[in-house]
């Protein structure tokens, strides 16, 4: 027998209803878990977060690490520029007292050469040595002066670049507290000296999270652009330092060359000098001794005219005269009994004795322009010896400074 439904058709469909209803949200519910169970998170997702974002902080810190080891390396061959350049400075500094020194010297030569006596201090040519090499060294100083003052400037240039690099150190550091300080062999400190500074090749491809652009430089990663601009103007600054350093080198070996070559010169421009007051000297020497001797010569023949004209004159008074001395002389006056018959002897002992005084007058004369040749010759040889004893003081206080330890 077939149970025919007691209750209504509505009542069975609201019941009916209800179960598909039902049936719908339970479909719904478990397309809605699975889906859901796609898309949520797993349990452990707050561990998963924190190692992410641990990694991410740590790739962060390791790549800024490398920056910082280059940044570092970068300010360790700056300042081995920075030495280079302050001993080039100090070089040049000494150098330039050195130059100074001898101006000095040349002035204190100059000096002792200006004791000489007046007739001495006719300009020569130790004295035009003197000048060229006062001249020279004014150049070699200017020179010099000019190189010191680039070097000075390239120093200031320096000594903002490591500001800089330190300041980007120290900002750039701020994230590396927590990672160790060692990174690969490349960037190492002892391999950084060896290799000298690094350089575009040096850096690192990837710096920074999900960093772009080319050798990995971002404005939001590790390795900025201000990063690239100042180990850039670090590298020209260092390729500068080594030009600098090689020309000023080259510039104090030509200086001290120089120098040398100057100094030289006036010295043995003094021992020429020296060398050639000494022979006058000995001449003047010589030449006043012939004159000592022709003076007494003159002498010993002005004493023999001297009594040679008093013989002839014979004595004062006539009653001194003999009888055989006297122009009445019996013999004589027989003699002339006859007219004409003459005997020239006064005139020939007047023209005798006016011989003897010429020859006497003419010797005093002689003996006269001798004595005054003889004291110009003394005079001169006094000149010669001051003038050689102050070149020889001049030449011994080059001697003795010219190691320019004074």
């Amino acid at each position: 027998m077939e149970i025919v439904g007691i209750g209504t058709q509505n009542w069975k469909s609201a019941s009916n209803q209800s179960i598909d209803v039902n049936n719908g949200l339970i479909l719904q519910s478990e397309s809605d878990c699975t889906r859901l169970r796609r898309r949520d998170p797993v349990p452990f997702f707050r561990d998963y977060v924190l190692d992410l974002s641990n990694g991410v902080a740590d790739k962060y810190a390791r790549s800024t690490r490398e920056v910082v080891n280059l940044l570092r390396n970068t300010l360790l061959s700056l300042n081995e520029s920075t030495k280079a350049m302050l001993r080039s400075k100090e070089n040049l500094e000494t150098a330039l007292e050195n130059i100074r020194k001898d101006l000095q010297l040349n002035r204190e030569t100059a000096h002792l050469r200006s004791l000489k006596p007046k007739e001495e201090r006719l300009a020569d040519g130790a004295d035009d040595l003197l000048n060229a090499e006062r001249l020279h060294l004014v150049n070699l100083k200017q020179a010099l002066e000019a190189k010191h003052r680039g070097v000075d400037e390239l120093l200031q240039q320096l000594a903002k670049s490591r500001a800089a690099l330190q300041k980007l150190l120290s900002e750039r550091g701020r994230v590396c507290d927590l990672v160790c300080g060692v990174t690969r062999p490349a960037y190492s400190r002892q391999s950084t000296r060896d290799s000298g500074a690094p350089g575009p090749g040096n850096r690192p491809s990837t710096c920074g999270v999900g960093g772009s652009g080319a050798d990995g430089i971002d404005a939001l990663g590790s390795y900025t652009p201000q990063c690239e601009m100042v180990i850039k103007d670090a590298e020209d600054l260092m390729r500068r330092c080594k030009l600098v350093e090689g020309d000023v080198a080259e510039t104090l070996d030509e200086v001290k060359r120089l120098q040398n070559t100057a100094h030289k010169s006036v010295n043995d421009g003094l021992v020429k000098k020296i060398s050639e007051t000494v022979t006058f000297d000995q001449k003047l020497e010589l030449a006043a001794a012939d004159s000592r001797r022709t003076i007494n010569k003159a002498r010993r023949w002005e004493s023999f005219a001297a009594k040679s004209l008093g013989y002839n004159l014979g004595p004062e008074k006539y009653s001194d005269l003999k009888a055989r001395e006297k122009l009445d002389r019996p013999i004589i006056r027989v003699y002339q009994r006859h007219p004409g018959n003459q005997v020239p002897e006064a005139q020939e002992i007047i023209k005798a004795r006016n011989y003897y005084e010429d020859s006497l007058l003419t010797t005093r004369r002689n003996i006269g322009l001798l004595q005054l040749s003889q004291r110009r010759l003394e005079e001169d040889m006094r000149a010669k010896k001051l003038a050689a004893s102050a070149d020889l003081a001049a030449l011994r206080n080059r001697r003795k400074k010219a190691d320019h330890r004074w």
